[in-house]
């Protein structure tokens, strides 16, 4: 259901939102890290969106809607 998803995406969210990522440069080994964030659309299947491409298609308009918001966000 929605809800669900809606949820396991916040978490898939948050887990990135909180990964250490570090890059190395130059010789001297140093590390610099690297902070990243996703945005995320959800869409759940009903009979109003009658295919695989319209369930699509509103997760894509979600994750764009979620974009626009200011990004790092879930979106349904």
């Amino acid at each position: 259901d929605l809800t669900a998803a809606c949820s396991i995406a916040e978490n898939i969210r948050q887990a990135i939102e909180q990964l250490d990522i570090n890059q190395e440069q130059d010789t001297h080994q140093e590390q610099n890290g690297l902070h990243v964030t996703v945005s995320i659309g959800v869409s759940s299947f009903s009979p109003q969106l009658a295919s695989i491409e319209n369930l699509l298609q509103r997760a894509d308009e979600n994750l764009y809607q979620a974009k626009s918001r200011g990004k790092n966000q879930v979106v349904s």
